[in-house]
């Protein structure tokens, strides 16, 4: 991992230099890396795409519709709330 974030620190700072930017500071390719590492990270959390895990997970969730308060034993004075709670589930599996 190391020598990963070494030589990815390094092709940034060649980039900036390539811009003009030389003597680029610490702080900004900090930055830089943060941002592109979020950005992966987002990718990975929110892809474009529907994969077949998704749909197989989405599947997954519409077999356990059985499942009632009184299976997961809450016992909130709220849980009564029938409108509220449809509207959840439906939130959950509208696509």
């Amino acid at each position: 991992m190391k020598s990963s974030f070494e030589f990815y620190f390094q092709n940034l700072e060649d980039l900036l230099k390539k811009e003009g930017k030389n003597g680029a500071s610490s702080e900004l390719l900090n930055s830089l890396l943060l941002e592109r590492i979020t950005l992966k990270i987002y990718e990975k959390i929110f892809p474009k795409s529907e994969t077949l895990k998704d749909q197989e997970f989405h599947d997954r969730l519409k077999t356990l519709q059985w499942i009632t308060f009184q299976n997961l034993s809450i016992n909130f004075k709220w849980n009564k709330a029938e409108e509220i709670w449809k509207l959840s589930i439906e939130g959950i599996f509208l696509k």
